[in-house]
């Protein structure tokens, strides 16, 4: 069952496993985690997108005086528990919300201010944009955004996104996704390098996705974790992007191997 931040404790027993333990003792003590309680997040990697939509244009989208059939979409794979599509409907639909976290709220908790200020995303006159999240596992509904549970690589599902799109264009495609590694390079490097490839398998599978729904100069974000394939999707990337970046948001621990690439200007049909 999946649960929000804000409706459940971090609390530590003698019957976990130290494994555990640990965990529990580092996210009771993690400042992203406590803010992500604190404004009804549902994990922590929020923040990570509110990162990269401050530094990079990637929600260039119409304005609210379109109609609704010239929106643009914004298509998420992989959004369970729901941390990004949360962020989403906040900056999309900011204008429909009836209460939305301010840049000022959001600089406040534990004194600590973001990376760079939210005014101009958190007050983005959309009004009519669409999220769609798709993810195999179940989601707990977020206001503005169509979810759609099951496989983004197969026929039917694919079906199922193309009949919500409709005739408008997608702008913009997310991945936070990931295999399961601990996210700590010298314990999945040790392990093998299937992890690794297996990751770099996911970022291909979202890359072809995108190349079937992205329109010309629409963007991309992916995650990958650093590894000896990282290389090879980046080339990959730019072949197909204008600008290719890789971004380790503030928000994504030290220790972790993850980092993401912002691919901007879609370069379709080439």
């Amino acid at each position: 069952m999946l649960r929000r931040f804000s409706s459940y404790s971090l609390q530590l027993s003698g019957k976990t496993k130290p494994s555990s333990r640990t965990w529990l003792s580092r996210q009771a003590a993690d400042l992203y985690v406590k803010m992500a309680r604190q404004h009804g997040y549902r994990a922590r990697s929020s923040f990570k997108l509110l990162h990269l939509l401050n530094k990079y244009p990637l929600l260039n989208l119409p304005s609210k005086s379109l109609s609704p059939a010239n929106q643009t979409v914004v298509i998420e794979c992989g959004s369970a528990p729901g941390g990004w599509s949360q962020v989403l409907s906040h900056v999309l639909y900011s204008q429909q919300q009836t209460t939305r976290t301010s840049p000022e709220t959001l600089s406040k908790p534990l004194d600590q201010k973001l990376p760079d200020s939210l005014e101009k995303i958190l007050s983005a006159p959309f009004d009519y944009n669409r999220v769609i999240s798709v993810d195999i596992l179940e989601m707990v509904p977020v206001e503005g955004v169509d979810f759609i549970c099951g496989d983004f690589t197969n026929p039917i599902i694919k079906q199922e996104i193309t009949q919500k799109i409709g005739s408008r264009k997608v702008g913009l495609i997310l991945s936070d996704m990931a295999p399961n590694l601990s996210g700590n390079r010298l314990v999945d490097d040790s392990k093998s390098t299937a992890s690794i490839y297996h990751s770099l398998e996911l970022c291909l599978d979202v890359l072809r996705f995108a190349e079937n729904y992205l329109d010309k100069d629409g963007s991309l974000v992916l995650k990958y974790f650093m590894g000896q394939n990282h290389t090879e999707l980046r080339n990959l990337l730019r072949k197909r992007f204008a600008k290719v970046h890789s971004e380790k948001p503030p928000s994504s621990r030290k220790e972790s191997s993850e980092q993401y690439f912002v691919a901007t200007g879609y370069l379709a049909n080439k």
